[in-house]
């Protein structure tokens, strides 16, 4: 019976540990102008500061997955034979997103190119998950009492604090500690000067 607790308790810290990768993903499906599917289409995300490429190839139904990206601004690009090259820039990934991008090859030579710069922000659908990523210059200008990171916590939506505005936190502690000391204290008689005098 503990072994079984205990084996379901490690599977659900790794499901837990799983969820809450420190990267993203961008997915998608490549297709022509048709409509058609593009399997071992080429698909590559570089990192626009750091120059790393990750790279996969389309299955057989022309979807692709491009896993453990870190936190950044990329170029997507792909390209197949018979096809003009899809280049789209920038894109912006965040800790958890996971984003979906659909692309529709034209036919041509791979030397031409098809390049999207300007287009409306992406919005993650492929999970249900709730965040925000607070940046560098936020942190820097937000006032935040006693430097607690859990009240920049509070600017993500749906996130709400139950602990009162006005307690006296420590820093990096949303509430009173477990044994928070009493602020009364109990009456002291004064001490009493009496000497013994020995009989």
């Amino acid at each position: 019976m503990q072994s079984r607790l205990l084996l379901v308790t490690l599977l659900t810290g790794l499901l837990l540990v799983r969820s809450q990768t420190p990267d993203g993903q961008i997915t998608g499906r490549i297709s022509d102008t048709a409509g058609a599917r593009i399997p071992k289409a080429a698909v590559t995300a570089v990192n626009v500061a750091t120059g790393v490429k990750t790279a996969t190839v389309t299955n057989e139904e022309g979807n692709y997955r491009l896993r453990n990206l870190i936190p950044g601004v990329y170029r997507l690009e792909a390209e197949a034979p018979g096809f003009k090259r899809f280049v789209r820039q920038p894109i912006e990934v965040r800790v958890g997103d996971i984003l979906t991008i659909d692309v529709g090859l034209e036919l041509g030579a791979v030397t031409e190119s098809i390049t999207v710069t300007a287009e409306a922000p992406l919005l993650e659908a492929a999970s249900s998950s709730l965040g925000k990523v607070v940046d560098n210059r936020r942190i820097m200008d937000l006032p935040v009492p006693g430097g607690s990171v859990f009240y920049l916590m509070q600017m993500t939506p749906g996130v709400i604090s139950t602990a009162s505005p006005t307690n006296l936190y420590n820093a990096n502690e949303m509430g009173p500690p477990p044994a928070w000391p009493s602020r009364a204290r109990a009456a002291v008689p004064p001490s009493s000067t009496s000497t013994a005098t020995p009989s």
